[in-house]
């Protein structure tokens, strides 16, 4: 059984195919991208657990997977851990999945964080911004895709702030973070059953400016010098045992400061989203994560990993676009780009009709490019080419 069906997890569930197996595949869209490449489908809500555990119950399942969202893999975290099937411990998807949770998990070890304070009103939003100063993040204690994620510089941009976060957090309660000025990194790792983590890719990101912290550009390896990039390695490693994760993909967010301090942002038991665990990190580090995530939740423990698996062997960038404002008239050579050698994946999120606005999170940037290359230099380079031919056209 797999949950989302989504176009992130259509790679997930192409392989489980590939292999022989039967698949349930589960989404809230009845349309689901991945409904066409499954044997059964059921329309369910990720966040509802009680019907995805009827759908389980009833089906007799053998395994349960999910990549790439919070959501589905929570549930499955609940449906193995109940139904006694191989899968992320409910403990430690309880970790990766509530902010607010991460961060007291973290807070014995040596690991460094940003000053937190959770909120429930704006009074004590208030007062935590006195406390820890601004400026400082705000954000919901369990959502994902960035969605009420605020940087806020001027006390007057607190109330919007706050209120934005709770609307988009589920338990209706909030972080206010200390803010840390640096570039931002991200880990992919893998645990290879009785092998244990290995951290295999190591990206950095270009963001958006202004308030809302949303990645533009993410490069593989990170532009950092080595001996950077082996502490961001190092430190992953440390969180994913902090979060008392033994099962499947990780993903976590980090800042470097100028001095070359490493703060955790957030650590997820789940691949990265925009097909970064099923191209990705394979392409990067030789490691088939979709393979490998469909073995581990088979009960297969004794996965098949190199010494030298925390070193990088080629380059990718995955490259964020960002359309001119205005109504879309046409889109060309789509096609011819989606054909290059160097593309991993080409993805518009927008369509002729559609009128072009703002982003302000992951999920409504306006689409993407994966590239590789010998050198990141290389990978970038293709990923411009591509860029500068793809042609739209808006209405005057």
């Amino acid at each position: 059984m797999i949950i989302n069906s989504g176009w992130e997890q259509t790679d997930l569930i192409r392989k489980a195919k590939d292999q022989g197996l039967y698949v349930i595949a589960t989404d809230l869209q009845p349309d689901a991208p991945g409904f066409q490449l499954a044997d059964e489908t059921a329309v369910a809500d990720p966040r509802d657990l009680s019907q995805l555990f009827a759908i389980a119950s009833e089906k007799k399942i053998d395994a349960i997977i999910s990549d790439q969202c919070d959501y589905s893999h929570f549930a499955a975290a609940y449906i193995a851990e109940r139904l006694g099937l191989p899968g992320a411990s409910l403990g430690a998807a309880q970790h990766s999945t509530n902010k607010k949770w991460m961060r007291l998990a973290c807070s014995h070890t040596s690991i460094q964080q940003p000053r937190f304070i959770a909120c429930k009103t704006i009074q004590e939003a208030k007062l935590a911004v006195h406390e820890i100063g601004l400026p400082v993040i705000i954000k919901p204690l369990d959502n994902r895709g960035n969605f009420g994620v605020n940087q806020v510089e001027h006390i007057s941009q607190l109330e919007e702030a706050f209120f934005e976060a709770i609307a988009n957090s589920h338990s209706r309660e909030c972080l206010v973070e200390q803010f840390i000025q640096g570039t931002m990194a991200t880990v992919d790792g893998f645990v290879f059953g009785i092998h244990g983590h290995y951290s295999l890719a190591v990206a950095s990101k270009a963001m958006l400016g202004g308030r809302k912290r949303v990645a533009m550009e993410i490069v593989y390896p990170a532009e950092f010098p080595q001996k950077i990039v082996k502490e961001l390695q190092l430190c992953h490693n440390k969180v994913v045992q902090a979060l008392g994760i033994q099962y499947g993909c990780t993903h976590g967010e980090y800042m470097v400061t100028e001095t070359g301090d490493i703060f955790l942002i957030e650590c997820a038991n789940r691949g990265g989203g925009c097909y970064t665990s099923s191209r990705i990190v394979p392409a990067v580090s030789g490691y088939d994560l979709s393979e490998y995530l469909i073995l581990s939740a088979l009960g297969e423990r004794d996965l098949k990993v190199a010494e030298d698996a925390e070193s990088m062997k080629k380059a990718s960038v995955l490259s964020f676009i960002q359309l001119s404002a205005g109504k879309i008239v046409s889109i060309e050579n789509q096609e011819q780009i989606m054909k290059r050698n160097h593309i991993l994946a080409f993805r518009l999120s927008v369509k002729p009709g559609d009128t072009i606005t703002t982003i302000t999170n992951d999920a409504n940037r306006h689409g993407f490019l994966i590239t590789t290359g010998a050198t990141t230099e290389l990978a970038k380079q293709h990923a411009e080419a591509a860029k500068q031919d793809l042609v739209i056209r808006y209405e005057r």
